[in-house]
């Protein structure tokens, strides 16, 4: 088997993607073309479980690299918000932070050098370190979704930034009780001759009514009607995620204890997708 890496990109979205998305909006995937990433959990995740050197080692490390590689990407990719299937990844994840993201992309690169040189120690202690921050526990959420195909918890309540490419300026921005996926298929169903909308952001939040006022409170000098605003993307997503943190309307995520730790479990961590 031939195993290509794909480079990262560095930082999270500058802009509104370039490409069209007229049968999907951006961030949404089907599951038919998840098979690599599924393999791929699954070796990482069977080395958590058992903590034990893949025995086809040292002959086996290119299929090592490969695998651990798909991982990281997975979470990388909520981390920077970068692929057509981001929000996807991130909903079979059980929507980790941004932050809880970017250090399991880096407790990966270290069990994947741990057992690259077959130092079970820092193997364990590793293993350890993704253990507290529930990457097992994401890992197992991820496989139970994609392979047994079982319903995501719902967790209702978010804000979130959504967009059609038909309209490249324009985004639909707020807060609402209920999933994601309610707000996308409405507007869908109102602009029928645009391209499906996706999701830039998302945030869950402890009281929807009260984001959706702060946001629009926020975004008002850019506001075209009906939740629409003609705004840059990273500007916006600024100062939602401001007045989020301002009026500490984060909703606890069930992957965040202390900031993702699992020993400390009484202060909240910011719940951030995108």
């Amino acid at each position: 088997m031939t195993y290509r890496v794909l480079p990262l990109r560095k930082k999270p979205l500058k802009d509104v993607p370039n490409n069209t998305f007229e049968r999907r909006g951006y961030g949404l995937a089907d599951l038919e073309h998840w098979h690599d990433r599924i393999q791929s959990a699954q070796y990482v995740q069977n080395i958590i479980k058992t903590r034990r050197i893949p025995e086809n080692l040292p002959e086996g490390l290119l299929e090592l690299h490969h695998h651990f590689h798909a991982v990281k990407r997975m979470f990388w990719h909520i981390y920077v918000g970068d692929t057509r299937d981001w929000y996807s990844i991130s909903n079979f994840l059980g929507h980790p932070s941004a932050k809880l993201c970017l250090r399991l992309t880096r407790d990966l690169d270290a069990l994947k050098g741990a057992v690259r040189s077959g130092n079970l120690q820092l193997m364990n202690n590793v293993i350890d370190q993704i253990e507290q921050k529930f990457g097992d526990e994401m890992l197992d959420n991820f496989l139970q979704l994609t392979l047994h195909r079982e319903h995501p918890v719902r967790e209702e309540g978010w804000a979130y930034i959504l967009w059609s490419s038909s309209e490249r300026d324009v985004l639909h921005i707020g807060a609402a009780a209920g999933q994601v996926e309610e707000v996308i298929r409405r507007l869908n169903k109102e602009t029928p001759g645009s391209h499906p909308y996706g999701v830039l952001s998302a945030w869950l939040v402890g009281d929807p009514v009260v984001a959706n006022e702060d946001i629009h409170q926020a975004l008002g000098d850019c506001h075209l009607g009906n939740g629409f605003f003609r705004i840059n993307f990273p500007v916006a997503r600024e100062r939602v995620t401001t007045q989020l943190q301002d009026k500490q309307n984060f909703a606890l995520s069930p992957w965040h204890g202390c900031q993702g730790i699992k020993s400390k479990p009484n202060v909240p961590d910011l719940k951030l997708v995108g």
